[in-house]
């Protein structure tokens, strides 16, 4: 009823406004020409409704479908199921024909597929954001959805295709808060997408229908609306000179929407909600423990038994869908079956991807880390075997730190296996088994390994002879000076340390124009580079 305060405004600003020279005014809304086309009481339409004028189409159509009781008629001529025509500017007045509709059924789609312009309303922001499957604009979409897709295929082959009907789908605003246009939009391509899976139809909604969603809060809210329907009234297929009454063509649509198999639509479409609807649940459930999962991954660290928990997390979601989509399992003779295991497809596809992802990323990391402990392995072995002077030692011990490390691997990758998604740690360990034995046999190349020699080199080369032991040592020590051009704004020097206990200096200052330095020279430039040996000897007698 969120719209009742504005309607009867808005259809007066309509009928009103239509014609120039119309003498229809707002008294004429109640009393004024109009017709039942379908009495929704009895459910049957008449080509000749008794009792009314039959308005003319000629200035268009437009069918405003949702709730009867927010249009400001009587209970009597606008009931549940009835279809109401009213003319919009006079008996024969060139205003557009108005329709409405109460409901979700036939009526609603015999209405609207006569109409050049839709304007449904009954819906609230509210509904918007629980769901518009589940509300009476949702089912009353399904019915304008499902009328369009069935008549439109039945007309197809005789038929070009025409312009696309306005649909404007009105929203009043609980609250304070803006609508959501965009969430609007995706809740109306949703319930048109559920339509013509139900039809079997490969049909975009933006192909039939130019959609418009509009916050309905005042009367003159509510006059842009219609004048914005009424301007796009002419789209509809009775406005040419040569179509039927309005009165036949809805006859017409009724019957044949009344009649054919696709009645059973709206429940087909509501499976088929429920399989999106679910399939969406499913996924945000999921999300959130991938979402931890991949967080924990991506600093490196393993989840505590991944393999079960993501084989549970699996099953769980699946099953859960399964159960929430039993209803489109049952209609056996409807395309519903189908949708759900396509859904239900990409449902699973989505999540074994994500647990594959997982799995690789938590793989990687523990064969990174078992490599570095290997390498750490290795060097504590050569360790002990010169602590030993043992060189066998080395070997046995390497080769026990390599068994060492690859089953502590297989024991790691065991808690990542999901056998379920062909996930196992086969290939892993024959992977690891294979970089096990290239680091082993390239340890003494390793730059940890090279660097224990050179340090073992430099230990041996400080070591203090025993008192009375003779010895000679020699060495050289090199110093030298680069000196380029300038006056000695930048200087350095750089000392290193070989593993035989030589000392390499090295110093560097630009002062080769300076005229202090000239003066030390002579009176001529410093060389550019000079070198200076020194040799040291070390005796012991």
């Amino acid at each position: 009823m969120g719209l009742f305060r504005w309607s009867s405004a808005l259809l007066v600003a309509l009928l009103a406004s239509s014609s120039s020279s119309s003498s229809t005014n707002a008294a004429s809304i109640g009393g004024g020409p109009s017709a039942v086309l379908v009495d929704g009481a009895t459910g049957t339409a008449s080509r000749s409704p008794p009792g009314g004028s039959v308005p003319s189409t000629s200035g268009g159509v437009i069918a405003v479908v949702g709730e009867p009781s927010s249009l400001g008629l009587d209970d009597s001529s606008a009931a549940d199921g009835s279809v109401t025509a009213f003319s919009g500017g006079g008996g024969d007045g060139g205003g557009p024909a108005v329709l409405t509709a109460g409901g979700s059924g036939a009526s609603v789609g015999a209405a609207s597929s006569s109409a050049g312009a839709v304007v449904v309303t009954g819906e609230t922001s509210g509904d918007v954001e629980r769901g518009l499957g589940d509300s009476g604009a949702g089912r009353t979409l399904s019915a304008v959805f499902s009328a369009k897709l069935s008549l439109a295929a039945a007309a197809a082959a005789d038929e070009e295709e025409g312009e696309r009907t306005l649909l404007i789908f009105a929203v009043s605003p609980e609250g304070i808060d803006a609508i959501d246009e965009e969430a609007t939009l995706t809740g109306v391509r949703a319930v048109f997408d559920a339509e013509a899976a139900a039809a079997g139809r490969d049909a975009a909604l933006e192909d039939l229908y130019e959609v418009r969603v509009a916050g309905v809060s005042s009367e003159e809210d509510a006059q842009k609306v219609l004048e914005e329907a009424s301007a796009a009234a002419s789209r509809s297929p009775l406005s040419s000179p040569d179509a039927p009454p309005v009165s036949s063509a809805v006859f017409d649509s009724y019957s044949k929407l009344s009649s054919s198999p696709s009645d059973d639509s709206p429940a087909i479409a509501a499976a088929v909600l429920a399989c999106d609807s679910a399939s969406s649940r499913c996924r945000r459930s999921s999300r959130a423990r991938l979402a931890g999962w991949k967080s924990r991954a991506a600093r490196g660290l393993s989840v505590d038994r991944f393999g079960k928990e993501a084989s549970a997390l699996l099953d769980r979601t699946l099953a859960s869908y399964d159960r929430d989509t039993s209803v489109a399992a049952g209609l056996s003779s409807s395309p519903a079956p189908a949708y759900r295991l396509e859904v239900r497809s990409k449902l699973r596809a989505r999540l074994e991807s994500s647990v594959g992802e997982l799995f690789e990323l938590q793989a990687s990391h523990l064969r990174r880390k078992t490599l570095k402990s290997f390498d750490a392995a290795l060097i504590r072995a050569t360790r002990s075997a010169e602590r030993m002077d043992d060189a066998p030692h080395a070997g046995d011990e390497r080769a026990i730190a390599r068994r060492t490390a690859l089953f502590a691997f297989d024991a790691s990758l065991g808690e990542l296996e999901v056998p379920s998604l062909g996930l196992t740690k086969s290939k892993a360990l024959a992977e690891m088994a294979g970089a096990l034995n290239d680091a082993l046999t390239s340890f003494e190349d390793n730059p940890s390994a090279k660097l224990k020699a050179v340090k073992e080199v430099q230990k041996k080369a400080a070591k203090e002879r025993k008192p009375g032991e003779r010895s000679v040592d020699a060495k050289i020590d090199l110093v030298a000076m680069i000196r380029p051009d300038g006056f000695g704004n930048l200087q350095g020097f750089v000392g290193y340390q070989t593993p035989w206990g030589s000392q390499v200096t090295v110093g560097f200052q630009n002062d080769a124009d300076s005229p202090e330095v000239i003066g030390q020279f002579g009176g001529v430039r410093p060389p550019f580079l000079r070198v200076q040996p020194k040799l040291k000897l070390d005796i012991e007698l």
